[in-house]
């Protein structure tokens, strides 16, 4: 059930930071942000600050459970594409893909888009993937998102001050596809450092170079997804879609199970989620299926695969990636047995994790740290092309 939400009595800022645990603005207050902090915007623009959390926090707040985290680790550090979607503001997008970054193998450059002024001047062979440069981005008169002259010149103002980020941002040359995840903080027109139009086109395209991807956007449901990135002006196919990995649709339920709705762009949207009564739950999880082959060279389009989904009458999670174990240790390089068994022995790691009051985020990467050098799980080894249809094809026919 959906209910329209709204607040009694009045709610200001500082008791709205009272209620989510944040910190004052004080001198030497703060959290800890780390390198998620130095893209400017990554946590958007909001009245109250970011608060961070370890995947052990998010755990133990129930909005995720052990053994989906511990499947979505997996999953990361094989460099498996994930998209955390959610319709309202505050519903968790950013706080839960930044606590799913920490699963990235070691040695991974997390690379950020730079939303307006992004150039891909990183991706080897942008042209070929439909970057054609600034002009071929600038909208024009007659398309779906064509802006006023007057508008288009406070963009324009707005990149120039923004490319002093490019000068912040050392390239390092031409980005490796083995060893680097793209970082959008936001697949959005809303504001300069989110990514949209050509520039989200050509994003998503870089994954068929093996790129991985870790962004958000405001959808609540998959097929919302779909309908959002086939619509101009990213006009993606289906089969470009398919490349984004896993599609984690979160939502703001009330403590009876109930999915809470703001009106879009009130004050309430903005301070309601932070009183204590609102609870954030990943209500489906989604694996999109690649395009691929058949052993006698067919395409195959086979539908998405949900892998959880929340139950509001439990508030449990009920879990169906056993149905499609193998494809998913295909995609990420291992055999089924060893997913398997990987998958059992972090999801007992991280439920000790939680019982145990592991939860600082600095603690938590140190406990992830020691269980992959305790158990020889270092990945380092990407399977070649995994989502490419060519590869699939030259595999079966080895």
């Amino acid at each position: 059930m959906t209910v329209q939400a709204s607040l009694s009595g009045r709610l200001t800022l500082p008791t709205a930071r009272a209620y989510a645990g944040f910190p004052s603005r004080r001198p030497g207050a703060g959290v800890l942000l780390d390198a998620f902090a130095q893209h400017r915007g990554w946590w958007g623009y909001h009245w109250a600050p970011p608060r961070p959390l370890s995947i052990t926090q998010i755990i133990a707040s129930g909005s995720l459970d052990a053994e989906l985290a511990a499947l979505l680790w997996l999953l990361v550090e094989g460099r498996v594409p994930v998209v955390v979607a959610a319709e309202p503001p505050l519903a968790g997008k950013t706080t839960t893909l930044t606590a799913l970054m920490d699963f990235l193998p070691p040695g991974t450059r997390k690379l950020f888009l730079r939303g307006w002024v992004e150039d891909f001047d990183w991706l080897p062979d942008a042209d070929k993937l439909g970057w054609a440069g600034w002009e071929a981005a600038m909208p024009t008169e007659g398309q779906p998102d064509a802006m006023d002259p007057e508008t288009w010149d406070r963009q324009a103002i707005m990149r120039r001050r923004l490319m002093t980020e490019r000068e912040r941002r050392s390239s390092g040359g031409q980005a490796d596809p083995d060893h680097t995840y793209l970082l959008i903080s936001e697949l959005s027109s809303h504001l300069p450092v989110y990514t949209w139009g050509v520039q989200a086109r050509v994003a998503v395209r870089a994954l068929q170079r093996g790129y991985g991807l870790g962004t958000s956007l405001h959808a609540d449901s998959l097929e919302e997804v779909f309908a959002q990135l086939q619509a101009p002006p990213v006009s993606l196919s289906e089969d470009e879609i398919r490349r984004l990995g896993v599609v984690i649709v979160l939502r703001l339920v009330g403590p009876h199970g109930d999915t809470l709705v703001f009106p879009e762009g009130s004050i309430e949207a903005e301070i309601a989620p932070l009183q204590p009564s609102v609870r954030r739950r990943a209500v489906a999880v989604h694996y999109l299926r690649p395009l691929e082959r058949d052993g006698k060279g067919h395409l195959q389009r086979r539908p998405p695969a949900v892998l959880a989904t929340w139950d509001p009458e439990t508030d449990c999670f009920e879990h169906f990636a056993w149905g499609v174990t193998s494809e998913l240790a295909d995609r990420v390089g291992r055999a089924p047995v060893d997913f398997e068994r990987q998958h059992a022995a972090r999801t007992t790691f991280l439920r000790g994790l939680v019982e145990s009051g592991v939860h600082s985020i600095p603690d938590v990467r140190r406990a992830i740290t020691h269980y992959r050098e305790g158990a020889g799980t270092e990945p380092g080894q990407r399977q070649r092309r995994r989502d490419d249809p060519e590869h699939h094809h030259h595999e079966r026919h080895r």
